[in-house]
């Protein structure tokens, strides 16, 4: 095989991420192909350390239209082997890894090498692909750690049928809050307290 003149970047987001023990967090597998179009590809990665593990790899919004096999985990690594029809060129979510931090301190997840991006092209051509790693830093959970449950979605990092989403935590007295609902991890709430419409009562739903 040939390889291409660009150079892509496979890479993780969020890159950095503090996550509290015995929590759930979402790491996205992302490409982008600096201009080129690729219509296939082999990556496997795997985390560094033993304190976080990957427990199920989702590609239901992945820009691979065709993936050769399930994507793959053991717990430690993950592998995604898929196709594209037609081809891809942009920036796109090749999938989602849900891992779990079961214990404090850090840890990364990187890509392995070969990392192997075919471009769309007659003549089968490895795309040039820049590889960034993610960094973890997993702490205890604070003294005023909010619990959240969820009785429409009770398993956090499961797919649920069901396009209603009922999120509670318990009240302290006197508190206020204020609340964000995102894909994005890295997203912050304002400093605005969110109050229920009229006469409803703030219950913690």
């Amino acid at each position: 095989f040939s390889y291409g003149a660009n150079a892509a970047t496979l890479y993780f987001y969020p890159q950095n991420l503090e996550v509290f023990e015995g929590e759930n967090v979402t790491v996205e597998v992302r490409l982008a192909t600096d201009g080129e179009t690729m219509n296939a590809l082999e990556i496997e990665g795997q985390l560094r350390a033993e304190n976080m593990t990957i427990e199920s790899a989702d590609t239901s919004n992945s820009f691979v239209r065709i993936f050769i096999e399930s994507p793959e985990t053991n717990g430690k690594k993950f592998r995604f082997i898929g196709g594209v029809p037609g081809g891809f060129n942009g920036s796109g979510i090749i999938g989602r890894l849900n891992l779990i931090a079961r214990a404090t301190g850090n840890n990364a997840i990187s890509f392995n090498e070969p990392v192997k991006i075919f471009t769309n092209a007659e003549a089968a051509a490895l795309l040039n692909t820049k590889l960034l790693e993610a960094t973890f830093n997993v702490v205890k959970k604070p003294s005023d750690y909010i619990k959240l449950s969820s009785r429409t979605h009770p398993k956090q990092g499961t797919w649920h049928n069901s396009k209603e989403v009922n999120i509670h935590w318990d009240l302290a007295p006197g508190a206020e809050y204020s609340y964000l609902v995102s894909q994005d991890q890295t997203a912050i709430p304002d400093e605005i307290p969110d109050r229920p419409e009229g006469d409803k009562l703030w219950l913690g739903d």
